[in-house]
């Protein structure tokens, strides 16, 4: 009969509802504070990371295997200053691959305001 008491309490289920809060929150800090830690350790370390290398082998392989387009924009002090889109694609005749692509830079001459 305790245990029936017990559960069925508002005090157990507000106790539930912190304790589980405080998991929750616990959990989210402590990913942030891994993540950043990783983050800092391959920018303050970059030549210790496997990250940044990959091969341009691999990344070619990828971009026509997903068929999908890839827009980018091209940055400048700050300022965007143009933007590139690329769409690879497979000749369905000979399997050909072929890359469209259209764009376009703003340049700034010097001595133009």
């Amino acid at each position: 009969m305790g245990n029936e008491k017990l559960f069925g309490s508002r005090d157990f289920r507000a106790l539930h509802s912190r304790v589980l809060s405080r998991l929750v929150t616990t959990t989210i800090v402590l990913f942030w504070v891994v993540m950043t830690v990783l983050l800092v350790r391959s920018e303050v370390w970059p030549d210790r990371s496997s990250l940044r290398t990959v091969p341009v082998e691999k990344v070619l392989k990828l971009m026509w295997f997903h068929h999908e387009p890839s827009e980018l924009v091209v940055w400048s002090e700050s300022r965007p200053v143009g933007h590139l889109r690329l769409h690879p694609k497979i000749r369905e005749s000979d399997g050909a691959r072929l890359l469209e692509y259209s764009g376009n830079v703003q340049v700034r001459l010097p001595g133009s305001p």
